[in-house]
């Protein structure tokens, strides 16, 4: 029998450009790097009300920054840049940080 197929076979090969893209994050965390770029539309600012309640509420707690990441099974890292504004939460952590302090 002649060869009838009019296709040819397709190689898929894993993309190695993505190997060092950056810091580790955590999952559908938001990272705001360039505020002061000349794009017209850049990225907005996390809310400043947000940034001091959260620590507010950790502060009234009695918890440093280290402990609440451990109650939310995140890293410390991922609180920090919550509280200093470089990182917006995702909904997940979000709603795990309202649940632990109470907000």
């Amino acid at each position: 029998m002649a060869d009838c197929q009019d296709w040819k076979p397709m190689v898929l090969r894993k993309d190695d450009t993505s190997k060092n893209s950056g810091p580790k994050r955590a999952p559908g965390a938001k990272i705001i790097d360039n505020l002061l770029s000349e794009d017209p539309n850049p990225p907005k600012a996390p809310e400043l009300e947000f940034r001091i309640r959260m620590s507010q509420a950790r502060q009234a707690a009695k918890m440093t920054q280290k402990e609440l990441a451990g109650k939310i099974n995140e890293q410390v890292a991922v609180i920090q840049r919550l509280e200093n504004g470089t990182e917006l939460p995702s909904v997940k952590v979000l709603h795990k940080i309202k649940r632990i302090l109470k907000m």
